[in-house]
């Protein structure tokens, strides 16, 4: 199933989905979702495998909780985990933000990652990675930080 054009609403389940329109929202689980270079997806479910090309924006919502979670295969882009994703992130020079209680493995390298408000996971198993806390985090947890990573604490955290 192909959507080309911005703002859709797509309900699927088990299918093969590909984005080449940004604002695009894909509700479902065990997809395999492509999203094109330099376009933003919504993805709602569970279980999905999505390819994301160079550029592209992908936002993982309430998605997990219960199940496997997502597996996203990126670089070069941006990752959003909201309302308590979970998912698998394979590939380098990603930025990464946390929401609100989210779970992440990582594989790969040099990846920014920035834990927001909520209570946090990473299980690292790749190297050379930024993590940054930012102004209200919570109790955040790394595993797997080596030596080739690398803590960075906001200055927003010390403003007046």
């Amino acid at each position: 199933m192909g959507i080309g054009g911005d703002d859709n609403v797509v309900s699927a389940n088990s299918d093969g989905v590909w984005v080449g329109g940004s604002g695009t929202i894909v509700n479902g689980s065990n997809n395999t979702v492509t999203v094109f270079a330099g376009v933003d997806a919504n993805i709602v479910g569970d279980a999905n495998t999505i390819y994301a090309e160079t550029g592209a924006k992908i936002t993982l919502s309430t998605n997990g909780q219960n199940g496997s979670g997502d597996v996203v295969k990126m670089s070069n882009g941006s990752l959003v985990m909201s309302g308590g994703a979970k998912a698998t992130l394979n590939g380098s020079n990603n930025s990464v933000a946390f929401e609100f209680g989210d779970a992440l493995t990582l594989s790969g390298s040099s990846n920014k990652i920035v834990f927001g408000a909520g209570n946090d996971s990473v299980d690292d198993t790749g190297s050379s990675e930024i993590f940054v806390f930012e102004a209200n985090f919570g109790q955040d947890q790394i595993s797997g930080f080596d030596g080739s990573d690398r803590m960075q604490i906001d200055s927003s955290i010390f403003a007046d």
